[in-house]
């Protein structure tokens, strides 16, 4: 491992050494505050665990419980909890937990909570930035309906742009129900939106590249006029001399 990336960990990682210290100053070098520490964060792990389960899950309290139970006797968890470097597991986990819960809360001061609780398990553990990606994902499962209705008007503009090009279905009223809305992911018309915006890209692309080497070839175009026009000027006044 390089220098750098010893720099990189240690400086993404500086709450486990903070809490170190703090045991120390609290306890000196008895280890058996150390364990004791990882057994009551691993203790407050499984209780979000449990939380987690019953606000974000919906689950009955009986199975929530069985849910932080499981959680809190899995050997998985064995070398975090009774290793004192596995502290960093532990800590992620917590603020990982914590950060899911306070972005399910939705309130805008809940949300900038769940940012900085997720920047805290990454400073726990680089892992802990996979937060970001399940409130992404918690997000789009909730708004589910709200993605049927923008696949059904993406879809709609692909099907205006193909009749403009190809008017072989005409109707005198298009009203609601003339086209069936897009339901899932599934549905082969998404190919159709997904060739339409691609195509939009594509064409906005070349547009930006060529107008790009336009601008490019103008220029020097430009700088070759200059050139011989001072090229032309100085030969004339070396005839006039």
């Amino acid at each position: 491992m390089s220098p750098e990336d010893n720099v990189s960990m240690e400086s993404a990682a500086q709450i486990v050494p903070r809490r170190k210290r703090l045991n120390y100053l609290m306890a000196g070098l008895s280890p058996m505050w150390y364990h004791a520490t990882n057994v009551a964060l691993h203790a407050a792990a499984c209780i979000l665990v449990t939380r987690v389960s019953l606000v974000v899950a919906a689950l009955r309290p009986g199975f929530a419980a069985i849910a932080g139970l499981l959680f809190a006797a899995h050997p998985v968890h064995t070398e975090a909890v009774t290793g004192i470097v596995g502290r960093a597991d532990v800590l992620a986990c917590i603020f990982f937990l914590l950060s899911f819960l306070a972005y399910h809360g939705q309130q805008t001061a809940y949300v900038w909570s769940s940012v900085c609780l997720g920047a805290l398990s990454m400073l726990a553990k680089e892992t802990g930035v996979t937060v970001l990606a399940l409130n992404f994902l918690y997000d789009l499962c909730r708004s589910w309906h709200s993605i049927k209705r923008l696949m059904t008007f993406c879809y709609l503009a692909a099907l205006n742009c193909w009749l403009l090009l190809c008017p072989a279905i005409l109707s005198h009223d298009w009203q609601m129900g003339s086209v069936p809305l897009v339901t899932s992911f599934t549905d082969t018309r998404n190919l159709a939106t997904c060739i339409f915006f691609g195509g939009c890209l594509v064409l906005t692309y070349k547009a930006f590249t060529d107008f790009e080497v336009s601008a490019r070839g103008n220029l020097a175009l430009s700088n070759r006029y200059k050139m011989s026009s001072c090229i032309i000027t100085r030969r004339r006044r070396a005839t006039d001399d």
